[in-house]
């Protein structure tokens, strides 16, 4: 008996499907790319010390131009069975840079792995990831990363991935869930022992016309210091045409000075079709204010529009104007807006 017990297991063991795997089950992958870049020419900026912000053109000199490469990548999609999943991703961009041989350098954005199905109807991910900040949800319904950032992401407050490990899947109907623990480092190295934690539940509703998100995420620096993000999302999507609101607030807490710095972003956008396949407009607005508890600053209005224009499926090219205007709190001095206009070239495979 003990001896037909263990053939039993170790048949068990051998057999694909006691692993969610059928002989018929091909293993597939495909590669994924991605390139997006500029030329660009300051049509108005400040000089000196006004010249200042993590926008992109915010240090850039008046009649300052170029090309720009903003990012690329390359990346393997891999399906092992119907239960593993996994992907590698390769990145460039404007933000990362070797200095000592002025030179843009490459990073790993993705390199995870994805057992799905865990149990009924959600999927558990480790490794370097999306978050659920905005990249899976918000920055696909506005759809023109390659013109410019979400607002989380503009003004650095989130990263659109993180090394941790998630939980994900469908809560009812075309609405989902999705739990993050992460280094809060996006690519960089961990040097601390905090994480950062995340949650979303997203979706749409009504015949998938009504959008929306509701986001948190929390993380401390130190025993002493920690930030926490709301973040709300609504949406309404028809054939030709989508708008959305995003509303979102950080707050940092100083436990020592019992300081707390509190961030308001809004942005809102409209984007639709002209010519269906082949040209498109967007408009978009930010309102931002560094501190609500503070009277020194500027308040940023920002303001981004275009048409996108697609000669063939996947390829785009945008003719833009790029404007953030700054108003002055307390006794700062006025500060002249950047205006910038653009011709953005972009393709995916």
């Amino acid at each position: 008996m003990k001896k037909n017990l263990i053939i039993l297991g170790l048949l068990l063991f051998v057999n694909p499907q006691f692993f969610g795997q059928t002989e018929k089950e091909e293993p597939k992958g495909k590669v994924t790319g991605e390139f997006f870049g500029d030329y660009y020419y300051k049509i108005q900026a400040d000089t000196g010390s006004m010249l200042q912000g993590p926008g992109q053109y915010q240090q850039t000199d008046e009649k300052g131009n170029g090309f720009e490469i903003r990012r690329f990548n390359l990346g393997y999609e891999y399906t092992f069975n119907s239960t593993f999943s996994a992907r590698l991703m390769l990145e460039g961009n404007d933000g990362f840079t070797i200095p000592a041989k002025d030179t843009r350098g490459v990073y790993i954005k993705y390199a995870y792995l994805q057992w799905s199905n865990i149990f009924e109807g959600s999927n558990l991910i480790f490794g370097a990831q999306s978050t659920p900040s905005f990249a899976i949800f918000t920055e696909r319904i506005w759809s023109y990363r390659m013109v410019e950032k979400t607002i989380l992401d503009y003004h650095k407050h989130a990263g659109s991935n993180d090394v941790g490990i998630s939980l994900s899947g469908k809560i009812i109907g075309d609405v989902s869930y999705y739990l993050m623990a992460g280094n809060g480092k996006s690519a960089s190295i961990e040097n601390n022992h905090y994480k950062r934690f995340y949650g979303s539940v997203h979706g749409s509703l009504l015949d998938k016309k009504f959008l929306f998100q509701v986001y948190g995420d929390y993380e401390r620096q130190s025993d002493e210091k920690y930030n926490y993000i709301l973040k709300g999302f609504l949406g309404y999507q028809h054939d030709r045409y989508t708008v959305g609101f995003e509303p979102y607030n950080l707050v940092a807490m100083d436990e020592i000075t019992n300081t707390r710095q509190m961030v308001l972003g809004i942005t809102l956008f409209a984007r639709g079709s002209f010519i269906d396949g082949k040209l498109n407009g967007f408009y978009r607005i930010d309102l931002y204010d560094d501190d609500l508890n503070s009277d020194s600053g500027y308040k940023e209005t920002f303001m981004v529009f275009g048409v996108d224009y697609t000669p063939f499926k996947n390829i785009s090219i945008i003719p833009n104007i790029w404007i953030n205007g700054y108003n002055p709190e307390g006794t700062l001095i006025e500060r002249k807006g950047d205006v910038v206009g653009r011709i953005t070239f972009r393709y995916k495979i």
